[in-house]
């Protein structure tokens, strides 16, 4: 996961379980996350929220 410019882009690298959005299997290029979205990595999932912390400066 990388935050640039205000966006937080998920990637996948090669799991085994893959990384789903939204129960959307994440591929090349990643995706970049919205407010509230589900968020899974094999077994585990959590809802991905935005803070102001990637608000900062704009």
């Amino acid at each position: 996961m990388i935050v640039s410019n205000g966006e937080c882009r998920l990637y996948e690298l090669g799991s085994r379980n893959g990384t789903f959005v939204e129960q959307v299997r994440v591929g090349p290029p990643g995706v970049v996350l919205a407010d509230e979205q589900w968020v899974q990595f094999g077994d585990s999932g959590f809802v991905f929220l935005k803070t102001r912390a990637l608000y900062r400066g704009q």
